[in-house]
């Protein structure tokens, strides 16, 4: 086993991976028949598996993890981090990995109160599975004011020389409106869910700031046509 291990190490030298006087007095420590010491036979295995994961690529694409994994192997051979540093970074990479399964599990249930409580009226929800409040409050305010004004459009006094439109047109008005701030909301939501779970640190301002305008966008709107309808039914009334 000893000397399986010793001519590894040497194939090491010999590719110019790692630091070649360590892995020399690794070497001759092992011919001696002396324990390594546990920095060592870490750093061993370090790059050991760096170089079995290099002959074992393949042109499929590489998960994010175990390139992360491999630049860490990588830093340890060139004597970048110590071997504690190594280990800290490993821990985190898991801790990072399982909180983003547990995001892929929420996101199912974030989707579904984008959508299903918006059917009958009650929007945004999933902002607020996102922790995303104001943007909850504002998506939600909307949608309960415009579905208050579609069940109070035909109560409304109305006579024939009115300068309303039918009930049909403004309840269609009303409807537009709303089917739009759904659709953002749903689409908006699962962005931000895709943005949660890869980690994307690299992830555009520009991208960031256009999904914003448009939310904003489909807001102000939403509101501007529901306070033309409340204004046009104020005037009529008073």
């Amino acid at each position: 086993m000893s000397e399986d291990l010793i001519n590894k190490i040497l194939e090491l030298v010999k590719s110019g991976r790692g630091d070649a006087g360590r892995l020399n007095h690794i070497v001759e420590t092992l011919r001696r028949g002396s324990p390594l010491y546990s920095s060592d036979q870490k750093y061993i295995e370090a790059l050991l598996g760096d170089a079995k994961s290099n002959s074992d690529q393949t042109p499929k694409a590489v998960e994010p993890q175990n390139t992360e994994q491999s630049d860490l192997r990588e830093k340890l051979a060139r004597g970048e981090i110590t071997i504690e540093e190594y280990d800290i970074l490993t821990e985190l990479r898991k801790k990072r990995s399982s909180q983003r399964l547990s995001w892929r599990k929420n996101k199912t249930l974030s989707l579904i109160l984008s959508l299903a409580p918006g059917l009958v009226g009650l929007q945004g929800l999933g902002y607020f599975q996102l922790r995303k409040y104001r943007q909850g409050i504002e998506v939600l305010a909307v949608s309960i004011i415009a579905i208050v004004l579609f069940f109070a459009i035909p109560v409304m006094d109305r006579s024939d020389e009115s300068i309303l439109p039918s009930v049909a047109v403004l309840r269609s008005i009303l409807v537009v409106i709303w089917l739009s701030i759904l659709g953002w909301q749903f689409y908006d939501t699962k962005k931000l869910f895709e943005e949660a779970i890869t980690d994307r640190r690299d992830r555009s301002y520009k991208s960031r700031q256009l999904r914003s305008i448009g939310r904003k966008y489909c807001l102000a709107m939403g509101g501007l046509g529901i306070l033309a309808l409340l204004g046009i039914t104020y005037t009529r009334i008073f």
